[in-house]
């Protein structure tokens, strides 16, 4: 009796065990799953946050455009700067350099372009030495 006792609780043990390693294995594969479905959600994530970052930029550069187009429109109100602006070559400095659209894109900047003399004297010899242009009368007095 003792040695079927024996038997029953040496066969229950390894009927364990194959339970414990199913178990384990069965970890392993909701591990395994759950690490696919992490990553394909991270990169899923990755994804949108690229796409929102490169339309913030895109949304950036589009109202930089803007507020130079209006501070373009404002400072032709100045003779000083008409005078560069009817020049082509001096509007295709302006138009084409990131400088410029960088510059003129700042509220602060047009500000001090319209009264600071010293200030428009420097981006006047500027566009001037770019456009390479020596034909324009260049010494126009404030408005």
């Amino acid at each position: 009796m003792e040695e079927i006792v024996g038997h029953v609780l040496a066969g229950i043990a390894r009927g364990a065990v194959a339970i414990g390693e199913i178990a384990v294995d069965a970890t392993k594969v909701i591990v395994r799953g759950t690490i696919g479905v992490v990553r394909v959600i991270g990169e899923a994530l990755a994804e949108e946050l690229v796409e929102l970052a490169l339309e913030t930029i895109e949304g950036r550069e589009k109202r930089k455009q803007r507020r130079f187009a209006r501070h373009v429109e404002k400072l032709k109100g100045h003779d000083w700067f008409k005078v560069i602006y009817e020049n082509i070559k001096c509007r295709g400095i302006i138009h084409t350099d990131k400088r410029y659209l960088h510059l003129l894109s700042k509220r602060r900047y047009v500000q001090k372009l319209a009264r600071n003399e010293n200030e428009r004297k420097q981006f006047i010899q500027r566009i001037r030495i770019e456009a390479k242009v020596d034909d324009v009368i260049w010494d126009i007095q404030q408005d």
